[in-house]
């Protein structure tokens, strides 16, 4: 009887990995595609930490392992995300995802590795002694389109009467909040769009990590080049920050299906906290006239923990009518020899890794 084989992949298997994922998940993935989620970014063609499983000649398993870098002003520590965890029928009755993760897994005994996922099956990893849910998980969102509020309240179990009046009172209340008065000299506080990676941004991010203490994935100019600005799944929007022309911190948004979602954001103010709080207040003003010239549907931010830039920015979006709901986290993590609890209240997750994949 045949058994599985776990191999790495490699250039001249590529194309049948992605029909294997294109039949499953019915996607039109392309080479272009899966090269830039998966490649070596320093390599062309060349992908290190993907493997697929095959019996008798049929792929039955798939995981690919992106990495990362976890950076605090004063430690780093190799991340890796897996991806396109996929398996037959077969593969399950050869535990071929165990298989290919623990042979992964195992090659880094003696590093300090941080295995982590932002997935609903989460559950799946349990096995493995992953931490899943972990923390806090907040959705900040605000309808400025009558329809999309009457969508919302038509779920509800009211009578259509008053579903039309909570609808209407919603839709005046996003209205109202909205309107945008000039707080702050505009001449100090700028705001500018890129389409290539700034060269400062090494260094504003070194000046974050000083200055909020926090611990987070590490926002290298090659890396915001490949996740950002060559992404071939979407388009993400970066604006930099600027105060007395000069560079604060950025923030990242992209807009899908009439919805603005904002995925990042890095300010350095030198510990001046009303200076940030300015800044945040300047930023959705902009981008709230960005929802209002492109006639959009709602503005929705993603809060994980409690880490305090995002704690200060919630604060300003309940204030401009926005409304929270509270969600199962999605983020699951593999301790290894790297203990998160160490770093947890300065733990800082973006939705920077859900932009495009």
């Amino acid at each position: 009887m045949n058994k599985p084989s776990i191999k790495r992949a490699n250039y001249k298997n590529f194309n049948n990995i992605i029909r294997f994922h294109n039949n499953y998940y019915k996607t039109n993935r392309n080479l272009k595609q899966f090269i830039w989620m998966f490649g070596n970014r320093n390599k062309e063609n060349k992908v290190k930490n993907y493997y697929y499983s095959k019996l008798n000649n049929r792929i039955i398993g798939t995981i690919g392992f992106i990495k990362y870098d976890l950076v605090s002003s004063k430690i780093k520590v190799f991340a890796f995300k897996p991806e396109d965890v996929l398996v037959t029928i077969d593969g399950v009755k050869n535990k071929q995802f165990e298989k290919i993760y623990l042979k992964f897994k195992n090659s880094f005994k003696k590093k300090k590795i941080f295995f982590f996922n932002f997935s609903e099956i989460g559950w799946a990893f349990k096995k493995f002694s992953y931490k899943t849910n972990y923390g806090s998980r907040k959705i900040l969102r605000k309808i400025y389109s009558y329809d999309e509020i009457l969508k919302v309240t038509n779920k509800s179990n009211f009578p259509y009467i008053f579903k039309k009046i909570i609808s209407i009172i919603v839709f005046l209340y996003s209205k109202i909040t909205s309107l945008n008065y000039s707080m702050y000299n505009k001449k100090k506080i700028d705001f500018r769009i890129y389409n290539k990676c700034p060269f400062w941004v090494e260094d504003i991010f070194k000046k974050f990590l000083t200055q909020w203490k926090c611990f987070t994935i590490y926002r290298s100019k090659n890396f915001l080049k490949w996740r950002i600005f060559n992404n071939p799944y979407m388009k993400n929007n970066f604006v930099g920050i600027f105060y007395k022309q000069n560079p604060l911190g950025y923030f990242i948004y992209t807009i899908q299906n009439k919805h603005l979602y904002l995925n990042d954001l890095i300010i350095s103010s030198n510990n001046r906290e009303t200076l940030t709080k300015e800044i945040l207040q300047e930023m959705v003003k902009y981008l709230e006239e960005k929802i209002k010239n492109q006639n959009l549907k709602s503005f929705n931010f993603e809060i994980y923990l409690e880490f305090k830039l995002n704690l200060l920015l919630k604060n300003i979006l309940i204030k401009k009518g926005f409304l929270i709901k509270n969600k199962v986290s999605d983020f699951s993590y593999f301790k290894s020899n790297f203990n998160i609890k160490n770093v947890k209240k300065n733990l800082y997750i973006s939705s920077i890794l859900k932009s495009g994949r």
